[in-house]
């Protein structure tokens, strides 16, 4: 019997390692931003807008990376927005943060960007579709806790991968109001299987094999491996910690589903103050929208943290 068992292990053993091979690989892959290197390019500065601006930099929760930013003080106002960018983006986003950052500045509320960990001018690190960046986001709450903001008058918006790491930061975490725009939620075979559709092209049996063997075996060596946890659920997050929420997400999204953003519907409960699901609209496309966006931010911010006077250091 000892003889079948190790001709059985010499017999299995390469193609057990070949497959634990090809699971390392494609979680680095996935989680590997050094091929983007509009990440780190930060073209443009809040001073543009006419917005005075420190340059601020404060740690991540639990493995104190450094996270690098910008502080944009409004004069007597005891609220700040917290910018959560989306995954691969730095604290501009995709081009509209600065603009949105004066809506709301011009509207009474302090505001705090940063770059999440791997992008822009903070400490590199992979990408974690929203487990490891929680800790930046987390940072961030104390950052601004630290300048004597109270907990209740912080407000986060999000994006993308963007929004869970809002949701899971939750866990840890309370804030005032969520606006969450194409959140991403949990890594399900569906949104995992969107994913690798984007990467390569094949046949649908082969891209539900692929899926299933990158949400077993791949997440389980960026577990052992990468020290993330690729199977965390955001939208559980926010159904354990409920927030005023309000979500938006189009319903052409060809991202992160629609039903992703749904799910966050749902999962936010009597705490939701709206959600709009938009027919038409792609990924984060509804800031073109620009009028109608930019009134939602104000209203949903002045309704759940306002921007009542009280003396907040500018620098």
């Amino acid at each position: 019997m000892i003889w079948l068992w190790i001709t059985g292990f010499v017999a299995l053993g390469p193609v057990v390692v070949a497959f634990a091979g090809l699971a390392v690989f494609i979680v680095r892959l996935m989680t590997d931003q050094s091929g983007n290197s509009a990440r780190l390019t930060i073209d443009g500065s809040p001073e543009e807008l006419g917005m005075e601006f420190s340059e601020v930099e404060f740690r991540s929760a639990q493995d104190s990376l450094r996270i690098d930013g910008w502080f944009i003080g409004a004069v007597d106002s005891r609220s700040v927005v917290i910018f959560v960018p989306g995954g691969g983006t730095n604290r501009l986003g995709t081009g509209e943060n600065l603009s949105m950052a004066r809506c709301l500045h011009d509207a009474g509320h302090s505001i705090l960007m940063f770059d999440p960990r791997g992008t822009g001018r903070s400490d590199r690190s992979r990408m974690s579709y929203g487990d490891l960046e929680s800790r930046d986001v987390a940072g961030a709450v104390d950052y601004a806790e630290a300048r004597g903001f109270d907990p209740a008058r912080v407000g986060l918006i999000a994006w993308s991968m963007g929004g869970a790491s809002a949701m899971l930061a939750l866990r840890d975490r309370r804030v005032g109001a969520l606006f969450l725009d194409s959140p991403l939620g949990r890594l399900d075979h569906a949104q995992v299987r969107v994913a690798v559709a984007e990467l390569v092209s094949m046949p649908h049996l082969a891209a539900w094999l692929a899926t299933g063997f990158i949400r077993t075996a791949s997440f389980a060596a960026g577990r052992i491996f990468l020290g993330m946890n690729l199977w965390r659920d955001p939208i559980r997050a926010l159904a354990e910690h409920p927030v005023s929420t309000l979500v938006v997400h189009g319903t052409a999204d060809g991202r992160v589903p629609v039903n992703s953003g749904r799910s966050a519907a749902d999962a936010a409960g009597a705490s939701l103050i709206a959600a709009h699901f938009l027919d038409g609209v792609d990924h984060c496309g509804a800031f073109k929208n620009k009028d109608w966006y930019e009134q939602t931010l104000r209203e949903f911010f002045a309704q759940t943290i306002g921007a009542h006077p009280a003396r907040v250091a500018l620098t």
